[in-house]
């Protein structure tokens, strides 16, 4: 049950990050990056947060989340036509999302982790 209160938390962070960061440098409509949040979650919490963060620390886990999810958006066309995610806004959102990933692993830590 921790694992999914979990994932609903980093869905919600995911999601509003990119929101807030590519609704206004992008066209992106919100099902879109609905549609981007929802994938995007899942693997960074099975790579970021069970694979690395549990046997690396914070920093190293939240710079393979911040590249993960530079590369993502990078790919996002190929698999939304129509859809162009700029470097530099995908950038940014990287860079927004590793300020939440950062928190968001003193969490996993200290509450998925502890026992």
């Amino acid at each position: 049950m921790k694992h999914v209160i979990a994932l609903i938390a980093k869905f919600a962070m995911v999601a509003i990050t990119l929101e807030l960061v590519l609704g206004f440098l992008t066209a992106l409509t919100i099902s879109d990056i609905l549609y981007i949040s929802l994938p995007l979650t899942v693997i960074a919490y099975l790579i970021g947060d069970i694979l690395i963060l549990d046997k690396t620390n914070n920093t190293v886990a939240t710079a393979a989340d911040a590249g993960l999810a530079f590369g993502a958006l990078l790919l996002v066309p190929l698999v939304i036509r129509g859809v162009y995610v700029p470097m530099l806004a995908a950038g940014l959102a990287a860079v927004a999302l590793a300020a939440g990933e950062f928190l968001f692993h003193k969490y996993i830590r200290s509450v998925v982790y502890s026992s």
